[in-house]
């Protein structure tokens, strides 16, 4: 008969909550997860896959911008923003795409390449918000690329699930010593 919990995953909750000390809410759940996986590999599998898709949408993302520039700037100049900021915007948010994506290349600044990632994300899932919400009394152009496909809504899914992905590695970063033992 198979058991539910593996033997040693059992013996290792009962050591981490005699020990509290340790272990910090979050990490006995964790660690128990990792530990009960039967491919000892696939842990190490998650931070490179977020990493990938991470990378591949910011450069997506800015060069559908910069490949279509005429498009994208008629459509940064109908956002609901002051005109100076749209003016400004039609190159910074392609350049810090980028910028996000060769920060997540290297393992040195890959943690600050996650936060601006997140950045991005929850800055421009709050925009789709207030969009919806008709804060700005119109609703300006969509997307580029093939995001532009996708409604407000969907494009707040879209974003939803990238920012669980950042949030995902980012807590897999921080907490190597956690996962990893």
């Amino acid at each position: 008969m198979i058991s539910a919990i593996p033997a040693h995953a059992a013996d290792m909750l009962c050591t981490s909550l005699k020990n509290k000390s340790r272990v910090s809410f979050f990490a006995t759940p964790i660690t128990l997860f990792y530990k009960m996986l039967p491919l000892k590999h696939v842990p190490g599998l998650i931070a490179p896959i977020c990493y990938f898709m991470l990378i591949f949408l910011w450069v997506y993302a800015a060069i559908s911008k910069l490949a279509d520039y005429e498009h994208s700037r008629v459509e940064m100049l109908n956002q609901a923003l002051p005109h100076q900021l749209e003016l400004l915007l039609v190159w910074a948010v392609p350049l810090t795409e980028l910028v996000a994506a060769a920060l997540l290349l290297f393992s040195k600044t890959r943690i600050k390449g996650i936060i601006l990632s997140l950045f991005l994300l929850v800055t421009f899932t709050v925009y789709i918000a207030l969009v919806k919400l008709d804060y700005f009394g119109f609703m300006p152009c969509s997307c580029g690329g093939i995001i532009s496909q996708l409604s407000w809504g969907g494009h707040f899914v879209f974003n939803m699930v990238f920012i669980l992905i950042a949030g995902t590695v980012l807590l897999l970063e921080t907490k190597k010593d956690i996962i990893c033992k």
